[in-house]
């Protein structure tokens, strides 16, 4: 018998209580289409805590998509470089399905995995002739779904340097 003043935490291995994942409240977000994706910035643990994505064309940086996990980590796509492909891993939890790893296939390089594979796999591919332009999904103490939007390619030459930028290229996550 329980003490009326005793409260009992119990870890789970993803570092969130029982409490945590049973009272989490998942909110929807979609930061739209856009001309190409051009940084995406993950953190993670044993589950995908966030996503941050920066896109060309309209110069948005999404709020980060979620709470920090403990490792940070991303990339940054050259001007001529564009997501073709997300592929990932996921597992159910308390609380519903949350987000365990992700991989971005672009036309030139593959950056990922990021977090970590479990048994149920996902991908989402783009039709050809396009391209992955925009990211819309749910989290609440991690991620917890990915969808995406698709645009076509955009023409060689059209995408040009922010200002402050310089030349882009890819780096990390491979």
């Amino acid at each position: 018998k329980l003490n009326s003043g005793l409260s009992i935490r119990i870890l789970l291995h993803s570092g969130l209580s029982l409490t945590d994942l049973l009272t989490a409240t998942n909110m929807s977000w979609d930061d739209g289409k856009h001309a190409k994706v051009s940084r995406v910035k993950l953190t993670y643990d044993d589950v995908i805590k966030s996503i941050e994505v920066e896109y060309d064309g309209t110069s948005l940086k999404s709020q980060p998509r979620g709470p920090v996990g403990a490792k940070s980590d991303g990339f940054t796509l050259a001007l001529d470089e564009y997501v073709t492909e997300v592929t990932g891993y996921y597992k159910t939890v308390f609380s519903g399905d949350v987000i365990t790893a992700l991989t971005f296939k672009t036309n030139k390089n593959t950056y990922g995995p990021y977090g970590n594979k479990t048994r149920s796999f996902f991908s989402v591919n783009a039709p050809s002739g396009n391209q992955i332009a925009g990211f819309l999904g749910t989290s609440g103490n991690a991620l917890n779904s990915i969808d995406v939007h698709f645009a076509p390619v955009p023409p060689p030459g059209s995408i040009k340097p922010k200002p402050d930028s310089g030349t882009n290229t890819g780096d990390g996550g491979s």
